[in-house]
């Protein structure tokens, strides 16, 4: 058959071949090697990313540290290796969760995420370590630059997890097991930490092979064994199946990997939207994410937010305007650090008896400022609630755009309404100076002094991280 390009799409070189993604008119995409029919033919982009992939043996590494803050806790004090041991928050606080465990606490009924009561009723013997953030931090940082020894592309997943394109690597590295295994006793000779590791062809799957053999483990999961080691897992273990689509997964008799990779693809959009098409093609293996270069630029966050467990219940309209005002201050000045301005505010509260509510409002203008932010917040708690249950946590925040792309796009007549409250923005932004140079404590707002232990809290310095989402890193 005649090689007719209409339109070449891509080239690409792997080892001494080279390749042509053309289309022939008749038949769609072509894969073409020294103009010679290299595959049959195929309907869509994705395959012809497919066929890339594949030519180019992509290598995709997910690390993951394994019970991070646990294990660092064991590094720095070794004597709490023999011990069932949990790291948690402030009991006093009611921030009392089990943010990590270790070995020791296998079998004696404690999970991550349970309460700290809980935890201690089930063993009496536990010793709770208060987290170490900033510890946590630097020693994860110290590992992310060991994986950075091998690739140029290394994507933090939260603080302990990465992943690492080694496609490239190998061929300075041709035995990949190799390589990882280096790569494990590296991390444990420099930093005393174990690490799981999950080898695939897309992100997807490498974490999930991470997850599979913690303590030093490595899961390979290739074209041909995928079906055997990932379909049987729980559909909840996928990335992008959490609590809420599990339950909707279940009731259309999907409670499997597998059974959502052979689900009829329509089903899935119609009761899920666009996520839909997005977790089938991930059950089956379909990424082609790249991991994000080391230099890559931070994107611009979609939302910034702050929420709290407050020491005793809300009650009254002032015990919740006091925890909006210092949530409202952390919030901004977070805004500011990543050079955003919002236009929305949402408010998120839960009452005592766990009942979850959600509102937000839409302002007029772009701010960053807590003045503005906090007004907006107590104005829809106070419409929309009548405390006829006390609060017990409560989370502020805003759906945020880049500040030099809002000023582009505002023309010179509507540039006002970015700075309609600058005095206010002028505020925030001498007071944060004050607490960089000073320390936190140093200024604030007299209302806080109306009732300091609910109020004496460091939001934004309490490092509580996320991983950021999966897609284009956002």
């Amino acid at each position: 058959m005649p090689y007719i390009p209409v339109g070449i799409l891509n080239r690409f070189q792997h080892g001494a071949r080279r390749y042509k993604l053309g289309i022939l008119p008749e038949y769609g995409y072509r894969i073409f090697h020294k103009n010679q029919i290299r595959s049959l033919h195929v309907k869509s982009y994705n395959s012809i990313l497919d066929f890339y992939n594949t030519a180019m043996k992509r290598i995709i590494m997910h690390a993951d540290i394994n019970h991070c803050y646990a294990q660092i806790e064991e590094m720095l004090n070794p004597s709490l290796r023999y011990i069932p041991m949990v790291v948690g928050g402030h009991e006093e606080k009611r921030h009392g969760i089990v943010l990590a465990k270790n070995n020791e606490c296998r079998g004696r009924g404690i999970s991550t995420a349970q309460s700290l009561m809980e935890a201690r009723n089930a063993c009496a013997d536990l010793r709770i370590v208060l987290p170490h953030y900033d510890t946590y931090i630097n020693v994860t940082n110290k590992v992310k630059a060991i994986y950075a020894r091998y690739s140029d592309r290394v994507e933090s997943f939260g603080m302990d997890e990465a992943w690492v394109d080694l496609s490239e690597t190998t061929r300075m590295y041709p035995d990949t097991l190799k390589l990882v295994k280096t790569i494990q006793k590296q991390v444990m000779d420099e930093c005393g930490l174990t690490i799981s590791i999950g080898l695939a062809d897309n992100k997807i799957y490498a974490k999930l092979g991470s997850d599979q053999y913690k303590h030093q483990g490595l899961m390979v999961i290739t074209k041909d064994n995928y079906k055997d080691i990932v379909w049987p897992l729980p559909a909840s273990e996928l990335l992008y199946v959490g609590y809420a689509t599990a339950p909707k997964l279940a009731a259309m008799g999907i409670h499997t990997i597998g059974q959502l990779a052979c689900a009829n693809v329509k089903m899935l959009v119609d009761r899920l939207g666009k996520m839909g098409q997005i977790i089938h093609d991930f059950a089956n293996g379909i990424d082609h994410q790249e991991v994000a270069k080391i230099d890559a630029p931070t994107p611009t966050p979609k939302s910034v937010g702050n929420g709290l467990t407050t020491i005793h219940d809300m009650t009254t309209l002032d015990d919740a305007k006091l925890m909006i005002n210092i949530l409202s201050d952390s919030v901004a000045s977070r805004m500011k650090v990543a050079n955003v301005v919002g236009n929305t505010v949402s408010l998120f509260f839960r009452d005592n008896a766990l009942m979850w509510y959600q509102m937000q409002q839409k302002l007029d203008y772009y701010t960053d400022s807590s003045e503005t932010i906090a007004n907006a917040a107590v104005q829809l708690l106070s419409q929309r609630y009548d405390f006829s249950k006390p609060l017990r946590q409560i989370t502020v925040s805003m759906v945020t755009y880049d500040r030099t792309t809002v000023i582009q796009r505002l023309s010179l007549d509507n540039q006002y309404i970015l700075y309609k409250d600058k005095q206010s923005h002028d505020v925030d932004v001498v007071v944060d100076t004050i607490r960089d140079r000073y320390g936190f404590t140093s200024i604030g707002k007299t209302s806080d002094l109306l009732n300091k232990p609910f109020t004496d809290e460091h939001i934004k310095d309490q490092h509580v991280v996320y991983p950021r989402g999966y897609f284009n890193g956002g």
